[in-house]
């Protein structure tokens, strides 16, 4: 973190920073020329006042609530999950070291789909990627309920209750 140079964009627009953006930028083409009195600017606006307010101007409003009650009900998911898993397997018959395995298998679902599902983002754009996601995750969810005690069915849907659902997140 500390060897990766600052976001050009950034650095557009603090005052003396015109050296720094021509070394990052030669580093990146080195055929390049830039003059002494190359001048770098970013075409970002600030409007004056509370940052929160302009999330509700120009027709934000709704798409800003809804935003905000998809990412608390995802992080409420998250916590149920693995707050709540392991005691419930646990109390269904579930041993112990069988439970502590399951919610081992939904974080580790969580890291592989995070880490499979990025491509994917950038491809299909992130609807498309987390509405067949978190029906993976309803489905998973679903059928840990409903598997009995059954510990292959339980752990599978475990893992992709956790792709679902941390990798959603």
């Amino acid at each position: 973190i500390f060897i990766l140079p600052e976001s050009l964009y950034y650095l557009a627009g603090r005052k003396g920073a015109a050296l720094t953006i021509v070394r990052i930028l030669r580093r990146i083409d080195p055929q390049e020329q830039f003059s002494d009195s190359t001048i770098f600017i970013s075409g970002e606006h600030r409007e004056p006042g509370l940052t929160v307010k302009h999330l509700f101007r120009d027709g934000r409003g709704f798409g800003t609530i809804l935003l905000w009650f998809m990412f608390f009900t995802m992080l409420v998911e998250v916590f149920l999950l693995t707050s709540w898993t392991p005691t419930l397997l646990n109390r269904a018959g579930m041993s112990l070291s069988s439970s502590v395995i399951t919610m081992a298998l939904v974080q580790g679902g969580g890291v592989i789909s995070l880490l499979c599902l990025g491509p994917l983002f950038d491809r299909l754009g992130f609807a498309s990627t987390l509405v067949p996601l978190f029906v993976v995750a309803t489905v998973a969810i679903a059928a840990m309920g409903n598997s009995g005690t059954n510990p292959v069915i339980i752990m599978t849907a475990a893992f992709l209750a956790g792709a679902g659902v941390m990798g959603g997140q």
